[in-house]
């Protein structure tokens, strides 16, 4: 924490580290749990654990408890930020400590499970879609292919003045590859669907495996 800054440099925000000057004179250095406009929630940091609800604070403790509040204008200098994994267990121990936070644990796994859930699904379309993207773009260069054979053959047949003469396989087989392409591109538009809406209404299901 050493990029130091005046209160006109920065505006605080929660999970900054200020010095806090205080009526006396003197100055202590603060955890800010809450930032609002004009004033801020915050816990002064200290050397020692405290006796009971002790969070750690770069290498400092924060008793979650003694929450107090500091007008911006008190603000001095500010000495650094945190980690947000360090500003959620203290806002977690501060609600917990004022009796406000006894569900906090279930809510904090619901979130976490949830943002799995999310992460999940967002890979699992991902791997549908470029799975089936580059299926699709094969049985487009495949159709593609035989559409310019068939093309030739036309080209040759009129030319030798028989347009009798285009070979049935080469027509067969350009047909099949498009309706191929056509058919396999809305079953996996299909698929698709049933896979995000099987795991929405089933968020508890494995994703089946896009393989």
């Amino acid at each position: 924490m050493k990029q130091q800054k005046t209160i006109n440099e920065r505006t605080p925000v929660a999970g900054d580290v200020w010095w806090i000057n205080k009526t006396t004179g003197a100055q202590d250095m603060h955890f800010i749990v809450q930032a609002f406009d004009k004033v801020a929630l915050t816990l002064k940091l200290i050397e020692k654990e405290p006796y009971s609800n002790g969070v750690q604070v770069e290498g400092m403790w924060v008793d979650a408890k003694m929450v107090s509040y500091a007008f911006y204008t008190r603000f001095d200098v500010y000495e650094g930020g945190t980690k947000q994994e360090t500003l959620e267990n203290v806002q977690q121990a501060v609600m917990q400590a004022i009796g406000c936070g006894k569900d906090i644990p279930q809510d904090a796994q619901e979130i976490t499970r949830l943002r799995g859930e999310i992460i999940r699904l967002k890979n699992a379309q991902e791997a549908h879609e470029t799975t089936s993207e580059a299926v699709i773009n094969a049985l487009r260069e495949k159709a593609y292919k035989l559409e310019k054979e068939l093309e030739q053959a036309r080209n040759s047949s009129s030319a030798a003045g028989d347009n009798s003469g285009i070979p049935m396989q080469a027509t067969l087989n350009y047909g099949i590859a498009k309706k191929e392409a056509e058919i396999y591109k809305t079953l996996y538009t299909d698929l698709l669907d049933r896979v995000l809406t099987g795991v929405c209404e089933h968020p508890d299901e494995e994703t089946p495996d896009p393989s």
